[in-house]
Protein backbone atom coordinates (compact mmCIF):
# COMPACT_ATOMS: atom_id res chain seq x y z
CA UNK A 1 0.00 0.00 0.00
CA UNK A 2 1.11 3.62 -0.60
CA UNK A 3 -0.29 6.89 1.15
CA UNK A 4 -0.03 10.63 1.10
CA UNK A 5 -1.11 12.68 3.48
CA UNK A 6 -1.90 16.22 2.50
CA UNK A 7 -2.17 19.37 4.66
CA UNK A 8 -5.23 21.28 3.62
CA UNK A 9 -5.59 23.50 6.46
CA UNK A 10 -3.95 25.97 8.70
CA UNK A 11 -4.11 28.52 11.61
CA UNK A 12 -3.19 32.35 11.20
CA UNK A 13 -1.48 34.06 14.50
CA UNK A 14 -0.10 37.24 14.21
CA UNK A 15 -0.41 40.33 16.52
CA UNK A 16 2.85 42.81 17.33
CA UNK A 17 4.58 40.69 19.81
CA UNK A 18 4.06 37.50 17.59
CA UNK A 19 6.78 35.67 16.22
CA UNK A 20 6.42 32.37 16.99
CA UNK A 21 3.94 29.88 17.93
CA UNK A 22 3.17 29.95 22.12
CA UNK A 23 3.79 34.01 21.70
CA UNK A 24 0.84 36.81 22.42
CA UNK A 25 -1.21 37.14 19.41
CA UNK A 26 -4.29 39.53 18.24
CA UNK A 27 -5.05 37.98 15.23
CA UNK A 28 -6.77 34.37 14.22
CA UNK A 29 -7.78 33.01 11.16
CA UNK A 30 -7.95 29.49 9.65
CA UNK A 31 -6.74 28.95 6.13
CA UNK A 32 -8.57 26.03 4.05
CA UNK A 33 -7.00 25.07 0.45
CA UNK A 34 -9.75 23.14 -1.00
CA UNK A 35 -7.81 23.07 -4.47
CA UNK A 36 -3.71 22.71 -4.90
CA UNK A 37 -3.17 26.48 -5.79
CA UNK A 38 -6.28 27.94 -3.87
CA UNK A 39 -6.00 29.36 -0.27
CA UNK A 40 -9.25 30.03 1.46
CA UNK A 41 -9.21 32.45 4.28
CA UNK A 42 -12.01 32.29 6.82
CA UNK A 43 -12.97 33.08 10.09
CA UNK A 44 -10.77 35.95 11.01
CA UNK A 45 -11.81 37.13 14.82
CA UNK A 46 -10.88 40.76 13.84
CA UNK A 47 -9.91 43.86 11.03
CA UNK A 48 -6.94 43.56 9.22
CA UNK A 49 -5.00 46.48 7.52
CA UNK A 50 -3.73 45.65 4.52
CA UNK A 51 0.09 45.73 5.60
CA UNK A 52 -1.02 42.23 7.28
CA UNK A 53 -3.29 41.25 4.27
CA UNK A 54 -0.45 41.78 1.94
CA UNK A 55 2.17 39.84 4.44
CA UNK A 56 0.02 37.12 4.42
CA UNK A 57 -0.24 37.28 0.99
CA UNK A 58 3.46 36.83 0.46
CA UNK A 59 3.79 33.93 3.00
CA UNK A 60 0.74 31.96 1.31
CA UNK A 61 2.41 32.58 -1.85
CA UNK A 62 5.80 31.53 -0.27
CA UNK A 63 3.82 28.12 0.12
CA UNK A 64 2.88 27.69 -3.61
CA UNK A 65 -0.39 29.45 -3.49
CA UNK A 66 -1.49 31.53 -7.02
CA UNK A 67 -5.06 32.62 -5.63
CA UNK A 68 -6.08 33.73 -2.31
CA UNK A 69 -9.90 34.05 -1.32
CA UNK A 70 -10.71 36.33 1.33
CA UNK A 71 -14.47 35.33 3.10
CA UNK A 72 -16.13 37.63 5.54
CA UNK A 73 -19.87 37.45 6.87
CA UNK A 74 -20.50 40.95 8.02
CA UNK A 75 -24.54 42.32 8.72
CA UNK A 76 -25.13 38.93 7.73
CA UNK A 77 -24.17 39.11 4.18
CA UNK A 78 -20.87 36.82 2.75
CA UNK A 79 -18.81 38.94 0.78
CA UNK A 80 -15.56 37.00 -0.98
CA UNK A 81 -12.67 38.68 -2.23
CA UNK A 82 -10.70 36.99 -4.70
CA UNK A 83 -7.11 37.91 -5.55
CA UNK A 84 -4.21 36.40 -7.57
CA UNK A 85 -0.97 36.61 -5.93
CA UNK A 86 1.40 35.95 -9.27
CA UNK A 87 2.73 39.96 -8.90
CA UNK A 88 3.56 39.90 -4.95
CA UNK A 89 7.21 39.14 -3.94
CA UNK A 90 7.64 36.03 -1.88
CA UNK A 91 9.26 36.51 1.67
Amino acid sequence: MSVTITPTNWTIRAGPEHTKYGEPYELVATVLSPHPEEAWIIGACCALSMRDATEIEQRLRGMGFRVVRWQRVRDGEMRVRRRRLNDLPSV
